[in-house]
């Protein structure tokens, strides 16, 4: 098991970056919204090495 082909993004790379606006809306209940926020606090080290092809 794992992700849908061709419906994450992740196939073309495309990630959320800061001040990204995510929206999803559901018939009949509403919209949800998140922002990405300009600045994230890491609070723990990363076991992920730093890509800077991401920034």
């Amino acid at each position: 098991m794992g992700t849908i082909p061709d419906c994450c993004a992740i196939e073309t790379e495309q990630w959320l970056l800061p001040s990204d606006r995510i929206q999803i809306t559901f018939d009949k209940i509403g919209t949800l919204t998140q922002l990405v926020p300009e600045h994230v606090k890491i609070t723990e080290p990363s076991r992920w090495e730093h890509r800077n092809d991401l920034l």
